[in-house]
């Protein structure tokens, strides 16, 4: 729901809504807000930025990690110049604006902002300070022109990848932007031309220069099997350490990275050379597996045999209301419920059984429907099982 005026903002409200449910949405006062965002020698920042409630940002070593259950929050785009106008800011809040500087030698730029400071029309600006923990890589391709449909994986030693699809205007260069100092990258390139690099060390404030040598590129079968020997349909397998995302069991994945009915997984423009997948189906731990890649031709791996998940969650209600039942419901991030439909609990405590080791929320609503809460939680192979107190006080019917 949203209110078409731009001298006003209305937060969000979270819920399940039942026929006869009426809701209570909140107006407060918005603004317009100039912004001109320059690094500290004076060059423009560019890219792309994010405003969110200050209320809702949570300061980690001085880096801001924002919840998502914000009442306020929107991303925008600076312009060559550094500036930008963002309308309907609410004027009534403190607010935190992330700057993304893309330039080597900074890192993410976080900026509160009271709501005093606030004012329609008015320019705030925002400088972005050198960070002597960033680093940057750049790559380049050497002769080749890169097809626009190929896309960079970029996969540190230590945490997920992320994927970059290499557009026209990435065909003889890409830049990372700021990454942690310290730590080692490895870039890879899938498509009909592809390519790996060693692994590269970011040091602090430089940017190291790598060239990946493209060449035609080549393929992977497999079949992806429970412990039993039957075929797992929506498995899937990725190269290198991306976190895969599902809706509602399924991952969101291309129809050629996820198996048929009969557990049959066709990788193509893989990278030549030894490389290592990721296989994975929802209930089942991930597996790793080494295969060598030859340009032009299809590896067959044969059987991937995945074993059952052993994560579990345990959800204990408090401030729960005499009589009431709620529904419990876990997912990950940006995606749907698990479980489907949410159970309905009567009791204090819910335990969820079989999950794979990965960063989840769980969501609690009353049976009839209403607002959520929730709260995240993360399951590691260090830690498969996990407590979660979840205070339903705030739930009325």
């Amino acid at each position: 729901m949203d209110v078409i005026d731009d001298h006003w903002f209305a937060a969000p409200v979270e819920a399940i809504c039942t026929m006869d449910q009426s809701l209570e949405l909140k107006v407060q006062r918005a603004a317009t807000v100039k912004i001109r965002a320059v690094y500290d020698d004076g060059v423009p920042v560019t890219g792309l930025g994010e405003v969110c409630e200050a209320a809702n940002a949570v300061m980690t070593r001085g880096k801001a990690a924002v919840s998502r259950n914000y009442s306020f929050a929107l991303s925008f785009s600076l312009s060559t110049e550094g500036t930008a106008e963002i309308p309907k800011v609410p004027a009534e809040m403190a607010l935190v604006f992330t700057l993304a500087c893309k330039r080597s030698g900074y890192s993410k730029s976080i900026h509160r902002i009271d709501a005093a400071q606030i004012v329609s029309g008015q320019e705030l600006v925002l400088v972005a300070f050198r960070s002597p923990e960033a680093g940057g890589l750049r790559v380049t391709f050497g002769e080749t022109q890169v097809p626009g449909d190929c896309t960079l994986i970029l996969e540190p030693a230590v945490g997920a990848a992320s994927t970059f699809p290499l557009r026209e205007a990435y065909t003889s260069s890409w830049d990372s932007g700021s990454l942690r100092s310290g730590q080692s990258y490895r870039v890879s390139v899938t498509g009909p031309l592809a390519g790996r690099s060693e692994w590269v060390t970011v040091p602090s404030g430089q940017t190291v220069e790598i060239v990946v040598a493209l060449k035609p590129s080549g393929g992977a079968k497999l079949r992806i099997l429970d412990p039993g020997g039957k075929p797992i349909a929506n498995g899937c397998a990725v190269i290198g350490s991306r976190l895969v995302s599902y809706s509602q069991g399924k991952p969101r994945l291309g129809a050629g990275n996820v198996s048929d009915e009969t557990g049959n997984v066709h990788l193509t423009g893989l990278p030549p050379g030894n490389i290592e997948l990721s296989v994975e189906a929802w209930g089942f731990e991930l597996s790793r597996v080494s295969v060598q890649i030859k340009s032009g031709e299809d590896t067959d791996l044969g059987d991937v045999v995945l074993h059952r998940a052993k994560g579990e969650i345990t959800v204990i209600l408090t401030g729960m209301s005499s009589g009431q039942r709620y529904r419990v419901g876990v997912g990950q991030r940006f995606s749907s419920y698990v479980v489907v439909p949410p159970p309905i609990v009567d009791g204090e405590t819910y335990v969820l059984r079989g999950l794979p080791c990965r960063q989840y929320v769980v969501a609690v609503t009353l049976e009839s429907g209403g607002m959520v809460v929730s709260r995240e939680v993360e399951l590691t192979d260090w830690s498969s099982a996990q407590t979660v107190y979840v205070d339903v006080s705030e739930l009325k019917p």
